[in-house]
C-alpha cells in the first residue's frame, strides 16, 4: 500500500502486527519533500490525457496517510501529516495541469481526488477528541483554504481563508482555535464571533456549506469538556455557537 514498495515490505516480519518503519518513514518522508523528483506526490501526477490511471492511483496512499494521522507514533503521524500538506500543495499546483478530453478524465485529477475522497475524511477529523489528531486535521484544512481560495467548490472552504493570518499568528484562526493553550483558543472563538459573524443587519462572509461543515463543529467541540480550568473557553464556544445558530437559521429568535 505505502509507495513503490510491496505490502509485505511494510509489514514487519520480526513483528507480529507491526509496520515495518524502515520502509514508512523515508516513504512518508519523500512524500512530504517537494525537492525531490523519484518518490513524491508529483511522481503519480498524470503526463497526459491518455493516462489510463490518473490522479485514482494514488487513493490508497492517501488513505493510509490519513489513516496514520491516528496513530500513537508521533514520528510516524508528523510523517504522514506532512505528507497530506504536500499533497494539498500538489493538487492546487496541477488542478490545471491535464486538460481533459471527456468528462470521465476530469475525475481524475488530484483536485477532484482532494474533493470528494479526502475533505469528506478530513471533516469527520475535526471531531476527534484526541487533541493532537485534531490539530493536524484543522492545520490540513488550513493548508486547503489557503490553496483554493479561488475554487468555486464549497468543498475546499476557500471562504474561510479570511480567518488566516500569516503577517500576525496571534490573529490567525486556525493556528489558535487548535493551540495547546487554552486562552488562545477562547481568544479564536471570541474574534471569530465579533469580527467575522457581526450582527444579523452585516452580511456573512461565509457560505452555509462552511458554517455547518466546519465552524459549527469547531465551536461545539468544547462544550464537552469537563475540565473547571476550561469554563471560560467552553463559555466562548457557547456564544460562538449561538451566533453561528443564528447564521444558520437554526435558533432565528435567538
Amino acid at each position: 500500500m505505502l509507495a513503490f514498495e510491496p505490502w509485505s515490505s511494510v509489514i514487519d516480519s520480526r513483528h507480529v502486527g507491526e509496520f515495518n518503519f524502515e520502509v514508512i518513514f523515508p516513504t512518508l518522508n519523500k512524500l512530504g519533500d517537494v525537492s525531490q523528483a523519484v518518490g513524491t506526490w508529483e511522481s503519480f501526477v498524470p503526463k497526459n490525457e491518455d493516462d489510463e490511471y490518473g490522479a485514482k492511483i494514488i487513493l490508497p496512499l492517501l488513505l493510509h496517510c490519513l489513516h496514520t494521522l491516528y496513530s500513537i507514533d508521533g514520528v510516524l503521524s508528523r510523517g504522514a501529516f506532512k505528507a497530506l500538506k504536500t499533497f494539498v500543495l500538489i493538487a492546487s499546483q496541477n488542478d490545471t495541469s491535464v486538460v481533459p478530453t471527456a468528462n470521465e478524465r476530469g475525475t481524475q485529477s488530484f483536485s477532484r481526488v482532494l474533493e470528494t475522497s479526502m475533505m469528506p475524511l478530513v471533516r469527520q477529523g475535526l471531531h476527534s477528541k484526541n487533541d493532537v489528531v485534531h490539530s493536524y486535521f484543522v492545520q490540513i484544512l488550513c493548508q486547503v483554504c489557503r490553496n483554493f481560495t479561488a475554487s468555486a467548490s464549497s468543498s475546499f472552504c476557500g471562504d474561510l481563508n479570511i480567518l488566516i493570518r500569516e503577517d500576525d499568528a496571534e490573529l490567525d484562526f486556525f493556528l489558535n482555535t487548535s493551540h495547546v493553550q487554552i486562552h488562545r483558543r477562547a481568544r479564536a472563538l471570541s474574534r471569530l464571533r465579533r469580527e467575522f459573524l457581526g450582527t444579523l443587519t452585516q452580511s456573512c462572509p461565509f457560505t452555509q456549506s462552511s458554517l455547518s461543515n466546519i465552524l459549527l463543529p469547531l465551536a461545539l467541540r468544547p462544550l464537552y469538556s469537563d475540565k473547571p480550568s476550561e469554563e471560560t473557553y467552553v463559555l466562548e464556544a457557547v456564544a460562538t455557537v449561538g451566533k453561528l445558530s443564528v447564521r444558520l437559521k437554526i435558533c432565528p429568535k435567538l
